[in-house]
């Protein structure tokens, strides 16, 4: 056994790190996320689904909708965080 041998999972994260795509993966992550857990209804009247900063952006076409999200803000932080390798995000803005 080499005295270098580390886990594929903390070899990957050191590479993630140093190429700082953490922000990018974060986004792809978080769309497919939020299509598959807010399901096909909420995902039909989503039109843009964006991460900045550790703020994940909405964009519904539907101002019921859009009220409804708002309201419920904190539970989707949490579900959503408890979903991602990495719980970054802080804050969901719908628009």
């Amino acid at each position: 056994m080499r005295k270098n041998d580390q886990p594929v999972g903390s070899v990957i994260r050191q590479v993630v790190r140093e190429l700082s795509l953490g922000p990018k993966l974060a986004q792809s992550e978080l769309r497919s996320l939020w299509a598959s857990e807010l399901g096909p209804l909420i995902n039909k009247h989503t039109t843009e689904v964006s991460f900045r900063s550790g703020t994940l952006y909405v964009h519904v076409n539907s101002a019921p909708l859009r009220q409804e999200l708002v309201y419920n803000r904190a539970h989707l932080l949490q579900k959503l965080n408890a979903k991602l390798t990495d719980p970054v995000l802080q804050e969901i803005i719908v628009r």
